[in-house]
């Protein structure tokens, strides 16, 4: 009878259990020498070189705001808390030949005189520049590597989230023109970080992959 019993729970075990998972979780989230090498089995990258600075300066970097029109240009970019990223997920779907590499960075810290032209149909651009420092709770980024494409980091779509929230930031005009038009209204904000961070997602995410686990040769 017991035998029995054990065999009918069986039975339902199996099939409540429904078709194995396409989903293959490789390596431990902190073993990147593990995601490392699973990347460079899959694709052409090299074993990332180290990892990425503290803080660092890019002289010039240019990204776009289509919702205002505008197109914004950092110079003396300065970056700092990039190293403090970590991979917050890692896996294959065997079923899909995709793999999803997620990498969580906290308290991203962006400092620079930025300069924005907006575009205007008829006229020409406005111009403005300002000094800015801003802090961000968390950005993540999503970075979907597929078979079909060799698992190439470099035309890999990323999605930036500001799982955090909206940042911490200061701002002050480097002229009256400029103090004239900045604007103490927030209700927008949120449109324009998502754009921001949006601009700013490849760079984020290949540098810091190719740098701390393995080196596409993406030109950021």
């Amino acid at each position: 009878m017991l035998a029995r019993c054990l065999a009918v729970a069986a039975v339902a075990v199996l099939a409540s259990a429904g078709p194995p998972s396409p989903i293959y979780r490789p390596c431990y989230l902190d073993d990147y020498k593990c995601i490392s090498d699973h990347l460079a089995a899959n694709s052409k990258c090299i074993p990332g070189r180290g990892q990425i600075p503290s803080q660092y300066e890019i002289p010039v970097f240019q990204f776009e705001i289509p919702y205002f029109n505008a197109t914004y240009v950092d110079h003396n970019l300065i970056t700092r808390n990039h190293d403090q990223c970590r991979v917050s997920e890692f896996y294959d779907n065997v079923r899909t030949l995709k793999t999803v590499l997620t990498v969580d960075c906290p308290w991203l810290n962006f400092e620079s005189n930025r300069t924005l032209a907006q575009h205007m149909s008829f006229k020409e651009d406005v111009v403005l520049s300002f000094y800015i420092n801003g802090s961000y709770p968390l950005i993540r980024l999503t970075t979907v590597f597929d078979k079909g494409n060799n698992f190439d980091l470099c035309s890999a779509f990323t999605f930036a989230d500001l799982a955090g929230g909206l940042p911490i930031f200061h701002i002050n005009p480097n002229d009256q023109r400029t103090a004239q038009w900045l604007s103490k209204d927030l209700t927008l904000l949120h449109i324009y970080e998502r754009e921001h961070i949006f601009g700013k997602r490849n760079w984020l995410a290949r540098s810091f992959i190719s740098r701390t686990l393995c080196d596409f040769g993406c030109q950021h």
